[in-house]
């Protein structure tokens, strides 16, 4: 957690040691405070300053674990998605004698393949839909 701290400093020289050493002013800060802390030689400090890594490592910690749990979930959405694909095919061969004869009259509802083939959108049915029967009538052709 930081802490908001406004002070004066001259700009010139702050964009000086950015620049050469390519670190934030706010972590010379940091540094020289902890530096000077333990220079004191007092227990309280070594604590705080530990109290502070420790807290720096726990952060640490909380952020890798939920970087592997995004991590084993990306699999699980991944075999999701298969799933549906393989559903959409075998609806798709089941269902491709109506759909070839529905071309006839003027094609299917886009309504019904979005709720039946499980697509979000009538759009998302009509993109996934248009293709696949061309290629079917090309054949038949």
């Amino acid at each position: 957690m930081r802490d908001r701290v406004t002070i004066s400093v001259d700009s010139m020289l702050k964009r000086a040691y950015e620049d050469l050493f390519g670190k934030e002013y706010t972590e010379l800060l940091d540094e020289a405070m902890r530096r000077k802390m333990l220079e004191s030689g007092r227990v309280e400090a070594y604590e705080a300053v530990i109290r502070i890594v420790d807290q720096e490592q726990e952060e640490r910690r909380q952020t890798l674990a939920r970087i592997r749990l995004n991590q084993a979930q990306m699999p699980a959405a991944k075999s999701n998605e298969e799933a549906l694909m393989e559903m959409r095919e075998a609806r798709w061969q089941k269902d491709l004698k109506s759909f070839l004869n529905m071309e006839k009259t003027g094609g299917p509802n886009l309504r019904y393949i979005m709720r039946e083939y499980c697509f979000d959108t009538e759009r998302d049915a009509q993109r996934w839909y248009i293709p696949r029967i061309r290629k079917e009538l090309e054949k038949k052709a």
